[in-house]
Formats: C-alpha cells, sequence, structure tokens
C-alpha cells in the first residue's frame, strides 16, 4: 500500500509494480496519475489513520509506505504499528514529522539545535520574540 498517488509517489509506485508486487494506491483524489499505474485504488485521505487502517486490515496488506508527503507519515507508521508490520513507530514518526516536536525532543536531549519559539497565540509568541533580544 502506497499512501498519496501525485506525481511525487509515481517512481515508488512505479517500482514496486516492476518488481511485481501488487500495489494499492491511497489518495482521495481520484484522478491522481499514480492510481493508473497501480492494481488498486482506495478513495480515503492519506491523513485519515482510521480509514487507512480499515482499508489496510480488509485488503490484508503487508506493506505500507509513502514518499515526499510528510502528512502521510504518521498515517503509515500509525498502520504499520497497528497491523504489526516494519514500521517506525507511530511516536516517532509524529516527533520526525512535526517542527515543534522534534525542535523539543532535540532540546529535551541536547542535542544541537536553532533557537526556537512556538504557540498559536501571536501576541505570547511576539512578546517571547521581543524578550530574547
Amino acid at each position: 500500500m502506497i499512501l498519496g498517488a501525485g506525481y511525487n509517489q509515481l517512481p515508488a509506485i512505479k517500482k514496486a509494480v516492476e518488481l511485481g508486487l501488487y500495489v494499492i494506491t491511497v489518495d482521495y483524489l481520484p484522478d491522481n496519475i499514480g492510481h493508473k499505474y497501480s492494481h488498486r485504488y482506495v478513495n480515503c485521505s492519506t491523513t485519515d489513520r482510521e480509514c487507512v487502517l480499515k482499508y489496510a486490515t480488509e485488503l490484508k496488506i503487508d506493506g505500507i509506505m509513502t514518499l515526499a508527503s510528510d502528512v502521510a507519515t504518521t498515517t503509515v507508521a500509525y498502520v504499520a504499528e497497528k497491523l504489526g508490520i516494519n514500521g517506525s513507530g507511530y511516536e516517532i514518526a509524529k516527533i520526525m514529522s512535526n517542527k515543534s516536536l522534534f525542535r523539543s525532543f532535540q532540546k529535551k536531549n541536547k542535542l544541537a539545535h536553532p533557537g526556537f519559539i512556538y504557540g498559536k497565540d501571536y501576541l505570547k509568541i511576539e512578546k517571547e520574540v521581543v524578550s530574547l533580544k
């Protein structure tokens, strides 16, 4: 199962088919080019973990991936974890695909990182930036 069926995922889809794998593409855009090369298409958002898991379970997949799609990374990890197939692990994927979580991870683990501030309240962030000067 490959999450995403746009031009960015096309090399992985074509290669998997070339290798003799049965390829299922998942995307909410039915006209995406990758569906033309896969064996089956599932109409589902790549960010909808439960929808992807439902189809992955029903179709008895034995592998899942994405290519050039940060937003689908956590779904890949979630489904892999739920089905017990190889994957990075959901918590790791969540940290690696979210810049503020990753920067916090770096800081917490005393890894090199740029200075950063994150939040949703613009005025609060502005005050923090001013206080750094």
